[in-house]
């Protein structure tokens, strides 16, 4: 009984129970960044035809309740990084445009974060 009556003192000596020192709450609003995005080139046109005048990508990224944030990419982009400033889907669109026929067809992307 002594042993168990030692233990008990000794554990509210060194701060185990609830009145021990004070400590940092837990950080919030933890928001995993930076998005990264990555495409492969298209090959061909949708008749079949082979692809060789891609001019750009336009890109929109948009997070939850926000506007669509509208971005051009060069021909030889295949990765672009984007800051996530909160949580919840966000939607990624990417077109490819030839400089001969305008705009293709769309790739759209729903990422959780």
């Amino acid at each position: 009984m002594r042993i168990f009556g030692a233990i008990a003192a000794l554990a509210l000596f060194c701060g185990c129970s609830s009145g021990g020192p004070s400590r940092p709450t837990p950080p919030g609003n933890v928001v995993p960044a930076p998005l990264v995005i990555r495409w492969e080139a298209p090959t061909e046109n949708t008749d079949g035809t082979p692809l060789t005048d891609v001019a750009r990508y336009e890109i929109t990224v948009a997070g939850p309740g926000q506007a669509p944030t509208a971005l051009s990419e060069s021909p030889d982009t295949r990765e672009l990084v984007v800051p996530v400033t909160s949580r919840g889907t966000w939607t990624v669109t990417i077109t490819a445009i030839s400089a001969s026929t305008g705009a293709g067809e769309t790739a759209e992307q729903q990422v959780a974060r």
